[in-house]
């Protein structure tokens, strides 16, 4: 009688474990079949279209500072400044979008900062105000179909903290991507 109460207990224990898997596989074709989807917002197809080439861009100068090259940083920010002008352009004969100029003009100031600094260090605070203002303009704008991770390290700008923009979950730590590349945390996320 004892050994068919144990049966029952690693039948149910093992069906358990297995309806896990399932909800796990489940929520990954769920994600994939997201991924999948063209990105969406509350702008027209060719405003969500310039929204995602300005992230893009952003994460071209993200890569600058995983390599720790102030060159690619200077170049990528020079084409994130042209995009987001561009963008900005569009935004202002665009009734629906017109609110998202505020966060571009900070955009186009900031990147412009980092395309003219001499060095890494000087680059990143202008780094750290464009990631802030882009993941609060993706959310304004309502981006979908886009997984965006707003990630951040405490320990950036003498332990006062700094954000970056992802489009992966995993840490790559911009601000300090030799000595501890995967310190931080995911703080926030589009998906």
């Amino acid at each position: 009688m004892q050994r068919i109460h144990i049966y029952i207990i690693l039948l149910l224990i093992l069906s358990g474990c297995n309806n896990a898997t399932e909800t796990k596989d489940t929520t990954t074709k769920k994600q994939e079949i997201k991924s999948s989807l063209s990105p969406k917002s509350m702008l027209d197809e060719e405003g969500t279209k310039k929204l995602v080439t300005v992230l893009t861009d952003y994460y071209s100068v993200k890569e600058g500072f995983m390599s720790t090259n102030s060159a690619n940083i200077a170049k990528g920010s020079a084409v994130l400044m042209t995009t987001a002008d561009s963008m900005r352009s569009y935004t202002k004969r665009t009734a629906n979008a017109g609110m998202l100029t505020p966060y571009l003009d900070t955009l186009v100031i900031e990147s412009g900062k980092m395309a003219t600094a001499k060095t890494t260090k000087e680059q990143e605070i202008p780094f750290a105000k464009a990631s802030d203002v882009l993941f609060a303009m993706l959310k304004k704008a309502d981006l979908k179909n886009t997984v965006v991770y707003q990630q951040h390290c405490p320990m950036a700008f003498d332990d006062k903290g700094g954000n970056w923009l992802s489009n992966e979950e995993e840490i790559k730590n911009p601000y300090f991507p030799k000595k501890m590349p995967d310190c931080g945390d995911v703080a926030d996320s589009l998906k």
